[in-house]
């Protein structure tokens, strides 16, 4: 196993412990705590894809691990939102019903087209969409609830409405990657003529 693969589960191995501390409120700053175990984790994911590259590491495994990890910790991510109410309702439940829809026919798709040998790259707007949805996290991390400390007055502002529009955008990006990617490789659909 190279380097690149070991980053990647490293990173797997963070989501059950950036999910215990999400929920850890009888722990002082435990979001803070989250807050820097998501960031290190979006890092790793930056990291294992450079060394893979750059060191010629890009293995089926890890090919397999790396949306494994993204996916699951998004979703955790979205489910702990929901749970602590961080949006208005019932947006926390529609994004997250959004996001997994898409991430599910996008996983659904591109195995279809590694079924026809056809390997589909992530482009701009996905890699976009993921930044949205990352940076969306990390500000409605820092908005669950703590029995030590919370954010008050204009800074919880700030951070509060900075948290809904950047959800909002990385829904928004979410659909409109989804259709993208879909509609620029529609040639994935194409039947082979016999004897072709």
């Amino acid at each position: 196993m190279n380097l690149a693969t070991k980053i990647t589960l490293a990173r797997i191995v963070l989501i059950p412990v950036f999910v215990f501390f999400c929920l850890a409120t009888f722990i002082p700053y435990a979001q803070w705590v989250a807050f820097g175990i998501f960031a290190l984790a979006v890092f790793t994911d930056i990291l294992d894809g450079f060394i893979a590259r750059r060191f010629n590491q890009v293995t089926d495994l890890g090919k397999f691990l790396d949306p494994i990890a993204d996916k699951i910790i998004v979703a955790a991510a979205l489910v702990i939102v929901v749970q602590f109410d961080l949006l208005p309702f019932p947006y926390a439940s529609l994004a997250l019903i959004i996001i997994l829809t898409r991430e599910f026919i996008i996983a659904t798709f591109r195995q279809f087209a590694a079924s026809k040998n056809l390997v589909l790259q992530a482009d701009f707007w996905g890699k976009l969409k993921t930044n949205f949805q990352n940076l969306a996290i990390l500000l409605l991390v820092l908005l669950i609830p703590n029995d030590y400390f919370e954010f008050s007055g204009t800074l919880l502002d700030i951070i509060t409405y900075s948290a809904y529009v950047v959800t909002a955008l990385a829904v928004l990006l979410t659909v409109v990657s989804g259709f993208n990617y879909i509609f620029k490789n529609l040639s994935v659909f194409k039947e082979k003529e016999i004897g072709e």
